[in-house]
């Protein structure tokens, strides 16, 4: 017999808290698809925040959110997109920055250019900024194979492809294909007005490296290389801790730090509800 948690994730249920500041900085966050939301009653985001402490002290809103499933975010998206926006426009915030890895750094990129989409369209000028690390960029078949050629030409570990890192699954790419899942799809249409991406990979690991060449040509996006040849996820752990993540971060429109903080509030999240009672304070 399944618990209430498991079948939320099953439903792959959207999770998210936000920790409110008196600032106009704001950080939004994306678990990767191994930290399940409602995997664990006392850790929803099987962090709960304690992994980002950095985070915690930034002088800014904190938004995160996880899902149930693994999706990509792509069962969420206009719920997530509405609500960021709603959020920024409610609170007067007039900086963003995304943050994810893996599953969680492709949504950073995508959410990011949404978000940013529609503050245009509402004439409102805010900066976003995503940072990624070890992003998928895409599942299309041709980039897949050539994922899967430079697994093969470089030699590396093949039972590493839809393991680490895992993949969206075919009856998902079937399912959202309408919403151009492919962020080089995504971005032939959009001209953003204020976003740009940061995107960290660990190049030495050619699963990481054709991920990344594939939105490599893209003007707002910077690419910032490292080379541990690391797995996906022991690479996005040492990018996390030993690269050029918290430099970058901090040094282009730094938002500061507060201490001490409050904690983050759980959100009971639910896109039918509208955006005032969505972030009511339980």
């Amino acid at each position: 017999m399944t618990s209430n948690f498991e079948d939320q994730a099953a439903n792959n249920q959207l999770l998210a808290v936000v920790r409110p500041s008196y600032s106009t900085n704001l950080i939004v966050c994306f678990n990767a698809s191994d930290k399940k939301a409602y995997a664990r009653p006392d850790l929803p985001f099987g962090t709960s925040l304690s992994g980002r402490a950095t985070f915690a002290r930034q002088q800014a809103h904190i938004m995160w959110f996880a899902e149930g499933g693994a999706t990509w975010y792509l069962a969420h998206q206009d719920a997530i997109v509405r609500t960021i926006h709603e959020y920024i426009t409610e609170h007067g915030i007039r900086r963003v920055k995304l943050f994810g890895g893996s599953a969680g750094g492709y949504a950073a990129i995508r959410m990011g250019l949404l978000v940013d989409q529609r503050l245009s369209a509402s004439g409102d000028n805010v900066m976003l900024l995503s940072y990624s690390i070890n992003p998928q960029t895409g599942f299309r078949p041709d980039l897949i194979r050539r994922v899967r050629q430079a697994v093969q030409d470089h030699r590396w570990n093949f039972d590493d492809i839809g393991k680490n890192p895992v993949l969206l699954s075919a009856a998902d790419y079937l399912l959202y294909d309408h919403l151009k899942i492919d962020l080089l799809d995504l971005t032939a249409d959009l001209k953003p007005r204020n976003f740009a991406a940061v995107v960290l990979s660990d190049l030495s690991n050619p699963i990481e490296r054709a991920f990344c060449e594939d939105i490599a040509s893209r003007e707002y996006i910077l690419i910032q290389p490292h080379h541990f040849g690391l797995g996906h996820a022991q690479g996005s752990a040492r990018i996390w801790k030993e690269g050029s993540f918290w430099p970058a971060f901090e040094s282009v429109y730094p938002f500061g730090t507060v201490d001490p903080v409050s904690g983050p509030q759980m959100l009971a999240f639910d896109p039918t509800l509208p955006i005032p009672s969505l972030f009511r304070r339980h």
